[in-house]
């Protein structure tokens, strides 16, 4: 056999041998990520990465950006994330976008930013997409555009982005309460909640009517997951907005009044709700128990006692109201009573709902 020939064979072989090692190396390492073995991950990771791999080197960014396992560590996060963004990766392109806005590991800049968020969009990155239609939705250094806005939210759900189903369903359910627009965000909740993401159970349990077991399975399922209360694994700017220090004590506020009104059921409602909570709590399951559970009522029309027609007459009446979750009681000045159902207002980005209170 010809010498030369005999040579390029060779190498090609060492090639995808080097290969078939690298692949294995790289699942050694992510095994030790997913086992929170942080120092034995890094060490794997950095390894790779000084023989060229760039995903290996994207998580050794992501290690030190989100300190895990290792002081935080931003100047050398932006370092590999540059490397690698400039090689193409589309996960390092939209981390150094946000990188960029941020001012993190180096200088603001928001025209970088906006150029590595789109280069990682154009690779069909569903992350660097949700990023952009954040910038367009709160004008976070350009002008708001909610026409474009829309266009990547609409684009990252489609991609299956399990937060950008959920802030989908969030601005739909914010514009229309209409028996159509709740099936379309419910199917999207479903869709997210069954990914994991504890924002998306939140915002199922707006569906859970006066099934005050389903409710609390939601809430319950809401608050064991990491999205509400751990650390962000995404570079997200609406991370940014949600993971305030207001918000986390408000979310562990919540948490523990919860374990208190749990305390205090029956044990045949604690087993009901423990065996949803087990339920939903499997991703596979979310859509056949929610399927099994809630039926989508259309909406209906404000029930009243007295049907309404004590209601005191002129533009200066005066009342109080008593809500819990939206179900109001208006008082007016006369004794009347009319009960009424307010609609929550949510927070696409941070799906933090609020329930205004009823008018007189």
């Amino acid at each position: 056999m010809n010498k030369t020939l005999i040579a390029i064979l060779a190498s090609i072989a060492l090639f995808f041998l080097s290969g078939c090692n690298d692949k294995s190396e790289l699942q050694e390492a992510e095994a030790a990520y997913k086992s929170k073995d942080y120092a034995g991950a890094l060490s794997k990771f950095s390894a790779l990465a000084e023989k060229g791999n760039i995903d290996a080197q994207v998580k050794v960014a992501d290690i030190y950006a989100f300190a895990e396992g290792v002081p935080q560590d931003n100047k050398k996060a932006f370092s590999l994330y540059t490397s690698a963004a400039e090689k193409g990766n589309a996960s390092a392109q939209n981390s150094l976008g946000y990188f960029y806005i941020n001012g993190l590991g180096g200088t603001q800049n928001h025209e970088q930013a906006m150029s590595w968020f789109k280069k990682s969009a154009q690779q069909n990155n569903s992350w660097a997409k949700l990023n952009l239609a954040a910038i367009y939705g709160y004008g976070l250094g350009a002008p708001q555009n909610q026409e474009e806005s829309m266009k990547y939210l609409q684009s990252a759900a489609d991609d299956g982005n399990p937060k950008a189903q959920q802030i989908l369903a969030a601005e739909l359910l914010n514009k229309n309460r209409d028996a159509a627009t709740q099936k379309e965000a419910f199917e999207l909740l479903k869709k997210s909640a069954s990914q994991g993401l504890g924002a998306a159970y939140a915002l199922l349990a707006d569906f859970a009517g006066d099934n005050d077991h389903l409710l609390q399975a939601f809430a319950l399922v809401a608050f064991s997951k990491d999205d509400l209360l751990g650390k962000p694994k995404h570079h997200f700017l609406g991370n940014d907005r949600t993971h305030t220090e207001e918000f986390i004590q408000q979310i562990l506020a919540t948490k523990k009044q919860l374990a208190k009104e749990f305390e205090q059921f029956d044990s045949d409602k604690k087993d009901k709700i423990n065996q949803l909570v087990k339920e939903l709590s499997q991703a596979d399951q979310v859509g056949k128990v929610l399927d099994r559970e809630i039926k989508i009522a259309e909406t209906q029309s404000p029930t009243t006692e007295n049907n309404g027609s004590c209601i005191p007459t002129g533009n200066t009446r005066q009342c109080s109201s008593q809500c819990r979750n939206g179900d109001c009681i208006v008082t007016y000045s006369n004794g009347c009573k009319v009960r009424v159902q307010v609609q929550p207002q949510i927070d696409p980005f941070t799906s933090q709902l609020s329930f205004p209170s009823p008018s007189c």
